[in-house]
């Protein structure tokens, strides 16, 4: 179906006017974005915060420095205290004396620093046509000094309480408490208070005795200060040593009492004093001196005694050889055995170094037997008298020289050539001389 002229007209005129629309909001979108581009906050500042001390100095640097037709101009909380131009500088009155410029670098030294200064500053570099602008702040604080922690003023008992507080001067930032070098965290007998400058530790025990710490600080400056905490505590007495000893041993027991300050000792022995050493000893103990041993201690401070008690026995000697005895046997017996090695070991040496000394025994023997016999016949051959007494008597014959052995004397007794040879028996009777009349 075709359309009419007129609806054809409506529409080519609706379509023209969304386009003029359409060009008015782009239009209207670039001026937007021209105008805000004129005024943008540029990286020309560093990010802070940067922290200065009270009486000191502080620099702001830039990052981007300033064209040389720029107009720089620092301000303080909106209020500015230097504008520079290429052609002049104003610097606010209360400022003259404590702020200079670099005009190269854009940069802002502040001299002489109070807790007044501490807040926003910004830099802006503006020309014609642009304008950028930066921001930093600045946290002015008071060096911390003079720290110190204070303390209970009596003497502290284990299972009681106490409190430390931390003093200092300046500004202080943070709180820390230490004990023994170690931060301390809240616990169930370590509490802070809300500006962490208290602590309190309930119930105190024996091992809360150290040195404590308390560190003020701020980012410029910190100060430490130390405590030194003693907790008396006890006595807790036991009794160390052996409950059975042998009769004749010593007695050694010791009175071992964990207390501080030290404790006083007192040893009882079946209820009579027996002295106030924590070391008690008995030397060669006996029988009577079985019983019941107590150890009593007592601390001064706290004002506390406690006891212990063991009871002892003396057990008799075991019956048969001392230890002494039973020691000198065995070294007897030990010397013995070496003794008759030796002996065995020099008897093998002197046989092996003779030629076989029992023939020569049984030789002469047989020697003496011949002798014998020679005496009871009379039949002597070749005798005569001996020239001297002292000499042996020697007998010349034809034929080969030979010496005849001396006259055995039946009157003297013969020792024995070795020390393992039997004395020699008496001769038989039907070996005995006839008697002379």
């Amino acid at each position: 179906m075709r359309a009419l002229p007129a609806e054809c007209d409506a529409r080519q005129y609706e379509i023209k006017q969304n386009i003029a629309t359409m060009e008015w909001v782009i239009l209207t979108v670039l001026i937007v974005v021209l105008l805000t581009g004129s005024s943008q906050e540029q990286d020309i500042l560093p990010p802070g915060p940067i922290y200065g001390t009270v009486g000191l100095t502080v620099l702001f640097n830039t990052i981007t420095p300033p064209q040389l037709s720029d107009v720089v101009t620092w301000s303080f909380m909106n209020k500015s205290i230097v504008i520079f131009t290429p052609t002049s500088e104003d610097i606010l009155p209360e400022y003259r004396e404590r702020v200079s410029l670099n005009k190269t670098t854009g940069s802002l030294e502040l001299r002489v620093l109070t807790m007044a200064d501490s807040g926003v500053y910004s830099l802006t570099y503006t020309t014609d046509t642009l304008s950028q602008q930066g921001h930093i702040s600045l946290e002015v604080f008071e060096l911390v000094s003079e720290v110190s922690i204070t303390g209970p003023e009596y003497i502290l008992i284990e299972n009681s309480s106490t409190q430390l507080a931390c003093m200092g001067n300046g500004t202080v930032i943070t709180t820390e408490w230490m004990k023994d070098d170690q931060i301390l965290f809240p616990s169930t007998r370590f509490t802070f208070s809300a500006d962490n400058r208290t602590l309190t530790i309930s119930p105190v025990k024996r091992s809360d005795s150290g040195e404590y710490g308390c560190r003020l600080s701020n980012p410029v400056s910190s100060d430490t200060a130390n405590y030194t905490m003693t907790v008396s505590y006890g006595p807790d007495v036991k009794i160390l040593g052996s409950k059975v000893v042998e009769e004749g041993s010593d007695i050694l027991l010791l009175c071992s009492s964990a207390s501080q300050p030290a404790a006083m000792v007192t040893w009882t022995v079946n209820g009579a004093s027996a002295g106030d050493s924590p070391l008690y000893v008995v030397e060669s103990s006996n029988l009577s001196h079985s019983g019941e041993y107590t150890c009593t201690a007592w601390n001064n401070v706290t004002d506390l005694t406690a006891s212990a008690a063991v009871f002892l026995t003396v057990e008799a000697a075991a019956s048969g050889l001392s230890p002494g005895a039973a020691a000198g046997i065995a070294v007897g017996v030990i010397l013995g055995v070496e003794l008759l090695i030796g002996i065995l070991c020099f008897l093998i040496v002197h046989f092996k170094s003779s030629a076989d000394p029992a023939h020569s025994v049984r030789k002469q023997s047989m020697d003496y037997a011949e002798e014998d016999k020679q005496n009871r016949d009379g039949r002597r051959r070749n005798s005569a008298k001996p020239e001297d007494k002292n000499n042996s008597t020697a007998f010349k014959v034809q034929g080969p020289r030979y010496e005849e052995p001396l006259q055995r004397q039946p009157q003297r007794k013969r020792e024995p050539i070795y020390e393992n040879e039997k004395p020699r028996l008496p001769p038989r009777p039907s070996q005995m001389p006839p008697n002379k009349i």
